[in-house]
This record gives structure tokens, sequence and C-alpha cells, in this order.
């Protein structure tokens, strides 16, 4: 009896490390699933658990950013940083709408593309603070990102088999 609880307790810390890993910022799927594998999960477990565990902080990322800029911009105790991510996030905002226009499908896209590259700093973090920068409706940006890091999360799967490898 006590070999079957130490085993349904050992799977069950490697389904929520796995889970709880993906949620991380810059780590997310392209460590999660290598990790999730590492500690003994099937390759398709590991897969549905660091994408599931890393579309969890999406919604509250797209629905937080804007009051939490407003609060930093108000409060006077952070004006040096406000003004110096205002300053990088206008002019990075206005490269993107200078090169896509105003055309928001384009923007969605860019914002699926930019998600399903498996690079660090690509994910689904700094996808939501994209959309949020870019003023994209919250379920087409939802729905951008976790396309784009289903497509990035396969790319990572298939590498961690070694299908690229030639």
């Amino acid at each position: 009896m006590q070999s079957i609880f130490f085993l349904t307790a050992n799977h069950f810390f490697s389904y929520f490390s796995t889970f709880f890993i993906a949620m991380l910022p810059f780590i997310e799927t392209k460590g999660a699933i290598p990790i999730g594998m590492g500690l003994g999960l099937s390759p398709l477990t590991s897969f549905c658990f660091s994408f599931l565990g890393s579309l969890i902080p999406v919604p509250f990322l797209l629905n937080l950013m804007a009051p939490i800029m407003e609060y930093i911009n108000k409060n006077p105790k952070w004006e040096k940083l406000s003004k110096k991510m205002n300053n990088f996030i206008h002019k990075n905002t206005m490269k993107i709408k200078a090169n896509l226009g105003s055309d928001k499908p384009i923007k969605t896209f860019a914002v699926f593309m930019f998600v399903a590259l498996p690079v660090p700093g690509t994910g689904v973090w700094s996808g939501s603070i994209i959309a949020s920068a870019l003023n994209l409706k919250k379920t087409h940006s939802f729905i951008a990102i976790a396309l784009g890091n289903f497509f990035a999360s396969s790319l990572i799967f298939l590498a961690t088999f070694g299908f690229f490898v030639t």
C-alpha cells in the first residue's frame, strides 16, 4: 500500500511540476516539455500539461497589463521606471504600427508568429504584453497566443525527439 501511495505522489509531483514550470516566464513550454519527460512523464502527457500550464497566465496578463501600467504611470515613486518603460513601449509599438499599419488582423497574426517562435523571450508572457500594448481584442489575442503556443510547443516536442537532427 505504501508503494502505491509513493508512485501516485511521485507522478502527482511530476504532473504538477511540469504544469507549474510551464507557467513561469521565459521557461514556459520550451523548458517544461523536456523537464516533464525527464521527470518520467510520457512525451504526450508532458506536452499536454506544459501546454495547458503555459496558458494559465495569459488571461491574467491580458486583463491586468493595462491597469498595472496605469498604476505605475500615476505613482510618483515609479516615475523614472515609468518614463523608461513608456519610451521603450512607445518606440517599439510605433515601429510595429509603422510596419503593420492599423490593420488588426495583421497585428493579431504578428502576435501569433511572435509566440510561435520557440526561442527564449518569445512566449505567452511577452506575447500577452505585446498584444496589450497593441490594444488588440482580448479574445483575438488569447486565440492567437494559444495557437502560437501550440505551434511552438509542437516544435519543441518534435525537437525533443531529435526530429530536426540530420
